[in-house]
Parts: C-alpha cells; sequence; structure tokens
C-alpha cells in the first residue's frame, strides 16, 4: 500500500488531470456520496436484515472500485460493475426512507436538505452528537494502513463544539483498546491549523515531526497515530496535500463555509473530497429530522408550536434509529390533537414492565425501537392485526420476503375465531374490535395498513417482509405470553407438559409419535387443536375435554382411536371435527348430541357402524358425509359369508332435522345388503332439505334401476325438482330409465351418461327443462337410443338434441369428461350407492314405500371452500382435484385359464383386492369386457383400475389391461405375510397389540351374532374452482 504521502499526491494528481472531465466527476462524486451515506446508516442503531450487501457495497467500493475509478480517465456506461451492487443496496433503504431521499442519494449521492434556518437548535445539536457518535465508531472500525477522515461541521461555532465533543468521548476511552502501545493508536495529535496565519502547512508539518521525535524518545514503537486536524479559519484552507501524515488515521474538521471559501478561491475541492476515504458532514445527520417531517407530509408546518415541541423531543429520543422514527411519525401522521403528542413521547420513554428488555438488549435491539413499537403501534393498531403480525412468525422467509398472497392465505387459513382471546391477552381492556369471519379482502386491506405504516415492507413486487427488529419485539412478545404452540412434525413422542397449556388459543401436534395425552389439561382459551397424523395415539384421557370451553375447531384425523370419552360433551362451542382416517374408531357416543354448534362432521375411513340417534340434535350441522364401507372392508374385503345383520344405519327423522345441511355425501358398498332397507326413508328425508341443491351424481350402482319409481304408470301431478341443474349417471347396468316416465318440472342444464345399457329410451317428461343444454354418452349408446313418436312427434332423435349432443372419448377418463361443462359451477352431492327406488303411492299422498308425494324439492349439494388450518392437503389430494387416470401407466398381461365349463374359468387373484362396477358388450366380441377398480379407492385413494376379457381366438386365455399402481398398500395376506406382519406389529410398539386384536375380533364375531359395528362417515369442503369427487 502507497504512504499516506504517495497516495494523496496521486489522488491530487489524478483529480487535477480529469477536472475537466465533468462526467467522470460526477459519477466518482456520486459513489463518493453513496459511500459515505452507506457509512452513516451503518453507524445508525437500526438493524437491517440486508446489512450485509450494504457491508459489501462498501468493501467493494474500498477494494475494487475506487481505484479503478482513481486511476481511469474515463469510465463508459457498459463498464460500472457497480451498478447491480448499487442497485441492491438503495433498495435495502426502502420501506423506511421516502422514495424522494433515495433518488437524491442514488443521482447525487446524498440527501439534499435545505432547512438549515428552520431546524430546531434541539436537532442541530442532535445532529452534531450523531457526527461526532459515527466517527468514534469509524475509528473503532478502521484497520486500514491510512485513513482520511474529513468531518464538516455548519460553522465555526458547530466545530467547536464538535472538538469538544471528541475530547470528551476520547477521554472516555482512554482506558479501553483505542489508545496505548498495541492498541488502535499509539496516541492522538491535536494539531489546530487554525492559529496559524500564513505557511500554515509548514508549521503542522513542523508540530507533527516535533510530537512524533518526541515519541522516539520514549521509545514508544506503535505505528499509527490518530491525528486530528483543525482546519483554518477563515478564508485560507489547509492544504491536505503538503503535509507528510504518519501512518494512522487523520481526521480532518473543517466547516462548510471555509469549504464554500476556498471553492471561490480555486482550491480543488474535488481532489481533497477524493482522498478522503469517509466525509462525514453534520447536515446529513439531518436525515432523522428530515425522515419524520417527510412522513408528516405538509402537515408539520400547520402544526402547533407545541407540538412541534414534543416532535423534536421525539427525534431526539430515537437518537438515529430510523425506523422508530419512521414508526411514531407515521402513527402520529394525522393527529392534530397536543395531548396525544404528549402521551406517545410518554410511551416512547415507558419503560414497559410486561417486556423482556434483557433479552432485546442481548439482540441489539435499541430500547427505543422497542418502546415505539410495543407501546405506540402494537398498542395502537387493530388487534386483529396484532393476531396476524403473530402468526406472521411461523411464515417461512418473512424476513427476507414472501408474497402477499402467502401471507394473507396464511391469516385467513389460521382460524381466526379465536381473535377476542388474543386480543384480551394483550389488551384485557379493550378488545372489542376483533373481525371475526376473517376473510382474504379484509387480509388485503391489513396488508395494506401494515405496509402504509411501515410495521411490513414490500420486498419486490408482489412481496413483503417483516424487518428483523419488528420480527424480533413479536417474538420476545410471543415467548413471554404464547397463544399459539406450533410443534407439528417434529417427531414428538410426548405433548408439551400440561403447564404449558394453560394461556394457548392453539396447539399443533400433527404429524408426530405421540401415543399419549395428559389426563384433564387446563385450557380455558384454547380454540383450535390439531392431533392429526400421531398414529400411535389409541386413548384419549376421560376427563380429556373438560376444561376446554372454548375449543371450536379439533382434529383427531388418522390416529388409532377407537371412542370418545364422556367429557366430549364439555366442548360446546366446537363447530369442527375431524376423525377422518381413524381406522379403528368404531362407535360415536350419545354425548354427540351435546355439540349443539358442530358445522363440520368428518369420519371418513372409520369403523363406524351407525348414527346414533342424538345426532338430530346438530341442528347448526353443515357438512356431512356418512361412509358405511369400512367395516364391510376390515370383515375379509367384504368376502361372503362376513355380512353384517339388518341394523338401522341412519335412524328416521335424523337427517331431515339437519336443516342447515348444505353438503352431504353418502358412500356404502353395493354388496352391503343392509343399505337397502333403509335407502328409501333416507332418500325422502333428504328430498326435504332445502339448503342441498344443484348437481346429482350416481356412479357405480349395479342395482339402481330408476332413481324415481311408483306404482301406477298414470301417476299424473308431477314432481318439482327446480334447483337440479346437473345430473351424471354412469356405471349402472341396470338402468331403465331417469325418472321412470315421471313429468319432472326441473331446471336442468346438463345430463351426461355412461354405461347404461339398458336405458334404451329417453322420456320426453323427465328431460322436459327447458334449459337443457348439455347432453354428454357414449356415441353408440347415442345412436342406438329409441325415440317414442307418441311422445317425441317423431320417430327419430329430436333435431335439437342432435344439436346438444356431445359424444365421449373412451380412451380419457370417463367420469372427468362427464364433469366438465365448460367453466360451470363445480357443485357435486354424490350416492355411490343403491339409490335404488322411490316409490310414490297415488292413493295416500305421504311418501313411503307405496305412496305418492308432489311438489317435493330434489336439491343436492352445493360445494364450498374452506382451507383448514392445520390440514394436508396431501391426504385429500384425490378430492381436491378430479384424478386424471389417462394418464397413469398401462400394461397387458395374458393369463390362461381352463376352457369354458372345465374347472376355474376366471384369472387366479392377483392378490389385490378389486371391485366389479360394470361389464360391456364389445362390438365383434364374442365375450364381455369386465371393468374393475380397487376396493380401497375411496378409503385409501387407490386409483388402479384393470379390464378384463377374454379372448376369442382361445377362450382359456384372458387379456388383463391394468391400469395404474396400487397405492393402498392393501394386498391380500399369504399366512406367512400374515405372521410376518403380527411380528413386525409387536416389535414397533406394544399399543399397535391392541390395534390388531381389535380387528381380529371382529372377524371372529359369528355371523348370527347381532352386530353393532357398521362403517364411516366423512366431511368435506371443496374448492369452487375444483370438481369433488374421490369416487371417479
Amino acid at each position: 500500500m502507497d504512504s499516506p504521502k504517495e497516495e494523496i499526491e496521486g489522488t491530487s494528481t489524478w483529480a487535477a488531470k480529469n477536472k475537466e472531465n465533468f462526467s467522470h466527476e460526477e459519477e466518482v462524486l456520486r459513489l463518493i456520496g453513496i459511500r459515505d451515506f452507506i457509512s452513516l446508516l451503518l453507524t445508525y442503531p437500526v438493524k437491517l436484515e440486508e446489512e450485509g450487501i450494504l457491508k459489501a457495497w462498501i468493501n467493494a467500493f474500498k477494494t475494487q472500485w475506487r481505484p479503478q475509478l482513481l486511476t481511469t480517465d474515463d469510465v463508459n456506461e457498459t463498464d460500472k460493475p457497480w451498478h447491480v451492487l448499487t442497485v441492491k443496496a438503495l433498495k435495502c433503504m426502502e420501506g423506511f426512507m421516502p422514495m424522494e431521499i433515495i433518488s437524491q442519494i442514488e443521482h447525487s449521492g446524498r440527501p439534499i436538505f435545505y432547512r438549515h434556518n428552520d431546524v430546531p437548535r434541539a436537532i442541530l445539536d442532535l445532529t452534531i452528537d450523531l457526527a461526532v457518535e459515527q466517527l468514534i465508531q469509524t475509528l473503532f472500525s478502521i484497520d486500514d494502513y491510512a485513513c482520511y477522515v474529513r468531518l464538516t461541521t455548519r460553522d465555526s461555532v458547530e466545530k467547536r463544539c464538535v472538538v469538544n465533543k471528541i475530547t470528551a468521548a476520547l477521554e472516555e476511552d482512554k482506558h479501553n483498546s483505542l489508545f496505548g502501545i498495541d492498541k488502535g493508536f499509539l496516541r492522538a495529535l491535536w494539531i489546530d491549523a487554525s492559529v496559524h496565519e500564513s505557511d500554515a502547512e509548514v508549521r503542522v508539518q513542523e508540530q507533527i515531526n516535533s510530537m512524533m521525535a518526541q515519541d522516539v524518545e520514549e521509545e514508544m514503537k506503535s505505528n499509527r497515530y490518530l491525528v486530528i486536524l483543525l482546519d483554518r479559519d477563515g478564508n485560507k484552507r489547509l492544504d491536505p496535500t503538503k503535509v507528510h501524515f504518519p501512518v494512522g488515521t487523520v481526521v480532518l474538521i473543517t466547516t462548510e463555509t471555509e469549504l464554500s471559501a476556498q471553492a471561490r478561491e480555486g482550491d480543488d475541492e474535488f481532489a481533497i473530497t477524493c482522498i478522503m476515504n469517509l466525509n462525514i458532514t453534520t447536515q446529513d445527520h439531518l436525515l432523522s429530522w428530515e425522515l419524520f417531517c417527510s412522513y408528516m407530509v405538509n402537515n408539520m408546518a400547520h402544526l402547533s408550536r407545541g407540538i412541534q415541541s414534543i416532535a423534536e423531543q421525539i427525534v431526539k429520543e430515537c437518537h438515529g434509529h430510523l425506523l422508530a422514527i419512521v414508526l411514531v411519525a407515521k402513527f402520529l401522521k394525522n393527529v392534530w390533537d397536543v395531548k396525544q403528542w404528549e402521551l406517545a413521547l410518554e410511551k416512547l420513554r415507558f419503560t414497559n414492565p410486561s417486556y423482556d428488555y434483557h433479552e432485546s438488549d442481548q439482540r441489539g435491539i435499541n430500547r427505543a425501537m422497542v418502546n415505539a413499537f410495543l407501546n405506540i403501534i402494537w398498542e395502537g393498531i387493530e388487534k386483529t392485526q396484532n393476531l396476524c403480525l403473530e402468526l406472521s412468525l411461523f411464515v417461512h422467509n418473512i424476513k427476507t420476503g414472501v408474497s402477499l398472497e402467502t401471507l394473507m392465505s396464511n391469516w385467513v387459513s389460521v382460524e381466526l375465531s379465536h381473535k377476542h382471546e388474543v386480543a384480551q391477552r394483550l389488551f384485557p381492556f379493550d378488545y372489542g374490535d376483533i373481525r371475526l369471519n376473517y376473510t382474504m379482502e379484509e387480509a388485503c386491506y391489513d396488508i395494506n395498513v401494515l405496509i402504509g405504516h411501515s410495521i411490513l415492507f414490500e420486498s419486490g413486487s408482489g412481496y413483503v417482509r417483516l424487518p428483523i427488529e419488528t420480527y424480533d419485539i413479536i417474538e420476545s412478545i410471543h415467548k413471554l405470553n404464547p397463544s399459539i404452540i406450533r410443534g407439528g412434525a417434529l417427531g414428538l413422542t410426548e405433548p408439551p407438559h400440561i403447564g404449558r397449556w394453560h394461556g394457548l388459543i392453539r396447539i399443533e401436534l400433527m404429524d408426530n409419535e405421540i401415543y399419549e395425552l395428559p389426563q384433564s389439561p387446563e385450557c380455558p382459551k384454547l380454540k383450535v387443536l390439531l392431533l392429526q397424523r400421531n398414529a400411535d395415539l389409541m386413548d384419549i384421557p376421560t376427563s380429556f375435554f373438560d376444561h376446554m370451553p372454548l375449543l371450536q375447531y379439533l382434529d383427531l384425523s388418522h390416529t388409532s382411536i377407537r371412542d370418545l370419552p364422556p367429557s366430549i360433551s364439555k366442548l360446546k362451542e366446537l363447530k369442527k371435527f375431524f376423525l377422518r382416517g381413524c381406522d379403528l374408531f368404531m362407535e360415536l357416543p350419545l354425548e354427540i348430541g351435546h355439540l349443539k354448534n358442530l358445522e363440520e362432521l368428518d369420519l371418513d375411513g372409520t369403523l363406524i357402524t351407525h348414527l346414533p340417534e342424538e345426532i338430530r340434535e346438530l341442528i347448526n350441522l353443515k357438512s356431512l358425509i356418512l361412509c358405511f364401507e369400512g367395516y364391510y372392508h376390515a370383515l375379509g374385503h367384504g368376502k361372503e359369508g362376513k355380512q353384517i345383520s339388518n341394523s338401522t344405519i341412519i335412524p328416521p327423522k335424523v337427517i331431515s332435522n339437519l336443516t342447515q345441511l348444505n353438503y352431504l355425501s353418502i358412500n356404502v358398498d353395493p354388496d352391503d345388503e343392509r343399505w337397502n332397507e333403509d335407502v328409501f326413508n333416507i332418500l325422502l328425508e333428504i328430498l326435504g332439505l332445502e339448503r342441498l341443491k344443484r348437481e346429482l351424481i350416481i356412479e357405480d350402482c349395479p342395482k339402481v334401476t330408476t332413481l324415481i319409481s311408483h306404482d301406477s304408470s298414470e301417476h299424473e301431478t308431477p314432481i318439482y325438482l327446480p334447483s337440479l341443474k346437473k345430473i351424471t349417471l354412469a356405471y349402472l347396468p341396470e338402468l331403465v330409465s331417469i325418472f321412470n316416465g315421471l313429468h319432472v318440472e326441473n331446471g336442468l342444464r346438463k345430463v351426461g351418461f355412461y354405461y347404461c345399457p339398458k336405458l334404451q329410451s329417453l322420456s320426453k317428461s323427465e328431460l322436459s327443462s327447458k334449459y337443457l343444454r348439455v347432453i354428454k354418452g357414449e356415441s353408440k349408446w347415442w345412436e342406438a337410443l329409441k325415440w317414442n313418436e307418441a311422445e317425441w312427434g317423431c320417430a327419430n332423435r329430436p333435431d335439437f338434441l342432435n344439436r346438444i349432443f356431445s359424444p365421449v372419448n373412451e380412451e380419457a377418463d370417463i367420469m372427468t369428461q362427464l364433469a366438465t361443462y365448460h367453466n360451470d359451477d363445480k357443485l357435486v352431492s354424490s350416492f355411490e350407492n343403491a339409490l335404488e327406488t322411490v316409490n310414490w303411492n297415488e292413493a295416500a299422498g305421504e311418501p313411503s314405500h307405496s305412496q305418492p308425494s308432489s311438489g317435493i324439492t330434489f336439491q343436492m349439494s352445493e360445494l364450498l371452500f374452506h382451507e383448514e388450518p392445520g390440514r394436508d392437503l396431501r391426504d385429500e389430494k384425490q378430492i381436491v382435484s378430479r384424478k386424471n387416470t389417462n394418464t397413469l401407466p398401462k400394461w397387458t398381461e395374458h393369463i390362461r385359464v381352463s376352457p369354458p365349463g372345465m374347472g376355474m374359468e376366471v384369472p387366479p387373484d392377483d392378490g389385490y383386492s378389486w371391485r366389479k362396477y360394470g361389464q360391456k358388450d364389445i362390438l365383434g366380441s364374442k365375450y364381455p369386457r369386465g371393468y374393475y377398480r380397487c376396493t380401497h379407492r375411496n378409503l385409501y385413494g387407490c386409483w388402479a383400475k384393470k379390464q378384463m376379457q377374454r379372448s376369442d381366438e382361445d377362450p382359456t386365455i384372458f387379456k388383463i389391461t391394468y391400469q395404474g399402481k396400487h397405492t393402498c398398500n392393501v394386498v391380500l395376506p399369504t399366512s406367512s405375510q400374515q405372521e410376518e406382519e403380527q411380528e413386525s406389529i409387536l416389535k414397533t410398539h406394544s399399543q399397535q397389540q391392541e390395534k390388531k386384536n381389535v380387528l381380529q375380533s371382529l372377524e371372529e364375531q359369528p355371523n348370527d351374532q347381532p352386530l353393532n359395528l357398521w362403517a364411516g362417515l366423512k366431511v368435506q369442503t371443496e374448492n369452487p374452482d375444483c370438481v369433488y369427487d374421490e369416487r371417479y
């Protein structure tokens, strides 16, 4: 490295050479200004997540760009390596710095402040303190061989004040690490050039030489000195290029007036500026005041003198913490009441006893920032926004930037129904402004408010971030009095200590290995409890729910629980209850009827055998899915001899009493004969539910012959189904008519058919809707339909029906095609089983097996979307979007069997459980083709299918075409496999033995023994942009 003298002379020579190159000079001065401003920011107490970018800019300027600039005559636009990093550095200032100031820095290198005459004295004193503090911090951080710092004041009075403060600061440090042998500097050399009227450079050099000679005599060997040089007063400024300084740091203290005078006399100010490694000015430290005033818009000049005085004190109290200044300024932006300003100043000075300042001190967070945010902002914004900020702690990358959509979705998806409790916890005397039923629109409003107050910073197009200090303070608030525990997927074997449950509002413990719960936790504020996918959890303590009076959301899905404790009756406020995939759960307790506020119930994939009559008490239930096939499959996958007694599946007048239902699904196995006993009465009750509407899908029901049947072919009273908009009928081999010829007044717009071979004609009375726009089906079926001339007026197909018919592609996924009618509403209610007959007796006038009725509204389910907090949609991917089975892999196998009539005529078992859902005669083939799907599609979302057909050429060969591999992992086990499985279960966990025993006990029950066991219930809500269909 060059000596100080050589560097000064080299820089001076270069500056003189390029004095007339104005474009290059401007670029150099601009970058020097940016360097000085970034250096200023780095000495302020505000913590920045992007501090590394700012330091990288400074380092690049020192080591790369400055040497390039000082050795190059010109820099083309394409030769500016600093451009990209400069853009990033300036972007770091967005959020708390007005764009006008950033623009000034970008174009001229430093902010331009014009208010010298209007700036209050207290603020000018603050600029002196901040400038001196910047200098002291710089001296402590300097590690260069030589460093030149210029500190510029407004006038000689301010210069003398700066000197006094520097002297005091260095005196305070005399016992620290700055001065002494083997320390940063040997000592400070104070030189006052203002005492020399002439030949100042010579006199200064003599002073330096004399001081250094004294050190040599005292055998002090330090190589570094701190030279503090006071520039001359008057019109003649010291020329540092004519002085040989010792190794160390030179601090030149001068004034703006002296600089102006020297510039008029022709001194090369440009050269001096280039020599300096850092330029500090008291004017630049007006930034704090300018920042505060800029967010007052033009109000500052119109504020009363009392408010202006308080504003000065607020800025001084923040002492250079720019974010604290911005937060308070924006909070008081439109406040004209002097008492509110006085209160804000008091809060800024107030030490909040409820906050742990020690932790903030350890993290390096300035107390002015803590008080500004905690006492003013946190208490001043809406309580809903408090909760949103607390929830933001758990959003990945929130400190560096997340999309607006991600953040808002997080706020909305986490049931904000517990906002009252959060507000009461944080603000016990004022929590009435909580907004319930939180929506995306409200989230958008809150985002804009938080950005407007600089609580959140915009971070690129469509992205926001939480400043690091704000994040740390909110995190401290959360730790001191947490309302949420997020312990999902942490491998926990037991829940947090019971003592931590008391003040919690939300507990997330899903996806762990928890096998035991506390006996009776005190949870007076708990609203959300998520325990799903803890497979080892088999029992819930008897008193577990005794002290959870406010619980609204409970998820026990995919656990191994077998029953519910009586304390479930204490959950009077419960609205959403999920037991999906609890494959040992067998019976709802009678206490379920106490949950009168329940809106959603999900028992899909359980071994539930019936609904208790107490279900009728759930008068607020809106979403209910019933699945009665889980137990049937548990008994040997539907093998013969494992039949279930014909108990009542759903007691009478249960469904009809659930008048708020807007979503209902019933799923049974077609081989389960119990359903035939109840289907008629259940269907009649469904028909009376006015909130169910729009679409009916019936699929894979091999015994359905008609949707509505009646005793008399002369039934004249029309049936009214005004809300029925769409019917899809698929894989119904016995269907012969839709409404059995009845005149049905409906609003049908779309009708779809597939594999209904016995449906050989369509009745005009059944398709009476004047709104009918689309009919879909197989081309061959459509061509083969017969048309009643007396009914249609012609023996051929009516032209208007031809125009609305759309053939399906049998090589593609059938149900996807039948469900797709442009962008119509995705409204589905699905009955997989025998909605076999509704008989109407013309005599009695009331619905029964043989009684007629008219004016019945047949309204089916309308789907609504609501993302459940903490629920993993990966488990429901087969529900959220229709599975495109056309993309699944296909392969064909040829299996030889016995000839027809000679022994085994079907292929041997391939180890999987299949369910036949259709058979079709193929044109030109002797033998029909059978269609099979995995029995466990509904339970496990397994989309495997196969088609099986005997070869015409060789009847001993079956051609089997498989589509999709089994994902259910349910293989019919061999004896040895059963033994291995039992050993594996015993090894994993002792409680797993209980699970095996339950299933064994089911299989060992005598066939003639009355069984109080049926199968599953489930509830699902869905996105209106997605088709609900886990069955196709």
